[in-house]
């Protein structure tokens, strides 16, 4: 070892062999610099080997502290296994003595209090965020009580295949009703001894889990076996069952307090706050309360999907389309009513009504065409023919208040007015008021006074043919009196007086038009006036028909044979409903022509700007245009323009005995006037012919 200035040994084999050659003496080396170096070098060497065996200790001493403390952490987590298996232990203990207790046999009670016990016990063995972290409220515990539900609170045959409709069994609808509600008692009971708001929501997350395990998936059963559940027959049995698992839900949310809730978050967002976190922290109130009260809604709303929607109304769908109208003792079997309008107060989910009700309609058609085809010989005795009728009108009368008023006016107009017309134009006119038989005339009644008929097809059927053959009736009687002996001619007058107030009275008179039936009685004691008598009473036709009866009276009394020629009453072949019905319709369409055109002409009024433009306007009213774009009068106009420029009255007779051949009369001031191709044809002479009359002899037969 030495240090930088020394100088280096040569080997002799390169030594210079000319011994001539001169060398350059070496310098003396210096001991102290050699000396340094070589203490700095070793001081060097073993620093370096000291920090690495610094570092090896210190290493070494990490690895210790490390491999300690997972010694520790073993040691802990063993500790932590061996309380957790000696908890399982407890749990497991705990468990088979619930298993036990269930299986031996005790009375509820006892039972109950032993559950409640154990079901402490197991859950002090865990902390809350161990509860949370294995589901025990949603998992854990209703598994747990789902055995002592089974043995305590459901029936043999509720687990069974057995029928929940079975007659033999205890009702269904009251089990169902007391089994929701010893769950909900038994998980309040369990859920006791929580916080408050714990309490709540453990209760009601309980309450879903065990109904939604043990009620409905036995009700939808139920509801779902064609073996189980008929809805034609089984309808009232149905409707218990499902409205008592509704009721028992509903009633557990008012015990809830969820009403109290839902008011509660009301009041908070009530006031109006400028704080924001105020704000916010109402928010957070308002969202807890609804949290609260979602289960029970939901499971309200579970009920319904999963019964309702899925279930009952897919089976009475399939059971309206498949359903058929027959006879079964003379009456109609299974009608619709019977069995779909019981449940059309739970069919508000998903717009049902919306699917259901135009089929209903289709079906309620149907069977209308069956009965009229079992019922389909109108010569048969009166007896058969009332009862095709009372058997539609218990058809009909349960929709009337269901389907809407137009569709129920239509469907009485097609299938029932048709005949209905032919079996009141075979009513008898007696001449005997007492001996008169109403039951035709009242069931036209009492179809409109229950909401199956409409007032048109009413007052139709009652002029066509109930009142016309009433006005030849009498015409024709009349008539055959008028060569009585003075002697007997008060006693004639009085028979036809007689005759006139006791149909007056009947069809006029606010009692007497339903049948003698608990529902006419009510009316009367209600002072009630039916439909029917207000609609006759308003009618002009009617009062018409009345008042030509006074006239032929007055024509009897007077013994004039020409006032009682004029009021004969058109024949009894070219008079029936459908005559009056065509009519009346034509009537209806040009009172609203007429209505329009008045309202069109106030609107031409007040935008015109002479007065030449509204007499423009006048005169096309009254004139027909040609095809080539004139126009011409009719000769009705002509002799309406004739009339008004003479002062004499022009305008249609209205009544019985208002046509000539289907020609409509008109009245010409007094003169009776028919018009044919453009000549006027007046009732003139002692003879009462129709002669053919020029228009100023018209005049002058007028005045």
């Amino acid at each position: 070892m030495r240090g930088p200035t020394s100088t280096p040994i040569i080997p002799l084999a390169k030594l210079p062999t000319n011994s001539t050659s001169t060398t350059t003496p070496t310098p003396p080396p210096k001991v102290g610099e050699e000396l340094l170096y070589n203490i700095t070098f070793l001081c060097n060497s073993y620093e370096d080997q000291l920090k690495s065996t610094h570092s090896f200790v210190s290493s070494t001493s990490s690895k210790v502290t490390s491999l300690a403390n997972d010694v520790h952490q073993l040691q802990s987590s063993l500790q932590k296994q061996n309380e957790k298996i000696d908890t399982l232990t407890q749990v497991l203990s705990i468990l088979n003595t619930m298993e036990q207790d269930v299986s031996v046999g005790r009375s509820r009670k006892e039972a109950e209090e032993i559950l409640m016990t154990q079901l402490a016990s197991l859950e002090e063995l865990f902390s809350v965020q161990e509860l949370r972290d294995i589901q025990y409220d949603g998992m854990i515990l209703p598994s747990l009580v789902s055995p002592f539900i089974e043995c305590y609170y459901l029936p043999k045959y509720w687990n069974e295949k057995a029928s929940l409709f079975d007659e033999k069994e205890e009702s269904s609808s009251h089990v169902c009703r007391e089994i929701v509600t010893n769950i909900c008692h038994l998980a309040k009971c369990i859920c006791s001894h929580a916080k408050d708001k714990e309490q709540h929501e453990r209760t009601q997350q309980l309450i879903y889990t065990l109904v939604t395990q043990h009620v409905v998936p036995r009700v939808k059963h139920a509801f779902q076996s064609t073996l189980s559940w008929d809805p034609l027959v089984q309808v009232e049995d149905g409707l218990r069952l499902y409205e008592s698992l509704i009721d028992s839900v509903k009633e557990n949310e008012n015990d809830m307090g969820v009403d109290d809730d839902v008011k509660e978050e009301e009041g908070l967002f009530g006031v109006q706050h400028d704080d924001e976190d105020v704000i916010m922290e109402l928010q957070a109130a308002a969202a807890a309360a609804r949290n609260q009260t979602s289960n029970t809604k939901t499971l309200v709303n579970l009920v319904k999907e999963e019964i309702m929607f899925d279930v009952i109304y897919p089976r009475l769908y399939r059971t309206l389309h498949e359903w058929k109208p027959i006879i079964f003792n003379q009456q109609l079997h299974h009608p619709l009513h019977t069995w779909i309008v019981p449940w059309l107060p739970h069919l508000n989910h998903r717009s049902m009504l919306q699917t259901l009700l135009p089929d209903v309609q289709r079906k309620i058609k149907s069977t209308l065409t069956f009965l009229a085809r079992r019922y389909k010989n109108d010569a048969a005795d009166d007896d058969d023919i009332m009862d095709y009728f009372q058997e539609a009108k218990r058809v009909m009368q349960p929709w009337r208040m269901i389907l809407d008023t137009q569709i129920m006016y239509n469907l009485v107009s097609e299938s029932m007015v048709p005949r209905l017309g032919r079996f009141v134009s075979k009513m008898s006119i007696l001449i005997s008021g007492k001996k008169q038989d109403w039951s035709r005339l009242d069931l036209v009644c009492e179809l409109l006074d229950i909401g199956l008929l409409s007032q048109f097809d009413f007052i139709s059927l009652v002029e066509g043919e109930v009142m016309s053959h009433w006005a030849d009736t009498m015409h024709e009687w009349i008539s055959s009196k008028m060569e009585k002996k003075k002697e007997d001619e008060g006693e004639v007058v009085n028979d036809v007086v007689e005759f006139y107030i006791a149909w007056r009275t009947r069809m006029m008179h606010p009692h007497s038009t339903l049948s003698n039936n608990n529902s006419s009685k009510v009316q009367q004691q209600q002072h009630q006036q039916p439909v029917s008598w207000l609609v006759l009473q308003k009618d002009e036709m009617i009062c018409r028909h009345f008042h030509a009866a006074l006239l032929m009276i007055q024509a009897l009394i007077e013994k004039d044979e020409d006032a009682l020629e004029d009021l004969t009453p058109p024949v009894k072949e070219e008079m029936n409903y459908r005559i009056v019905s065509a009519r009346r319709a034509r009537e209806t369409r040009m009172e609203e022509e007429i209505q329009r055109n008045k309202r069109a002409s106030a609107a031409a009024a007040d935008t015109s700007a002479s007065t030449s433009a509204a007499a423009g306007i006048a005169t096309t009213r009254t004139q027909r245009e040609n095809v080539d774009g004139t126009t011409t009068a009719s000769f009705r106009d002509v002799v309406e323009e004739y009339a008004k420029q003479h002062d004499v009255t022009f305008h249609p007779r209205m009544g019985p005995n208002s046509t000539k051949d289907g020609k409509p009369i008109f009245l010409f001031g007094s003169v009776s006037i028919y018009l044919d191709s453009n000549v006027v044809f007046a009732l003139r002479g002692v003879s009462k012919k129709w002669e053919p009359i020029s228009l100023d002899d018209l005049v002058r037969c007028s005045l």
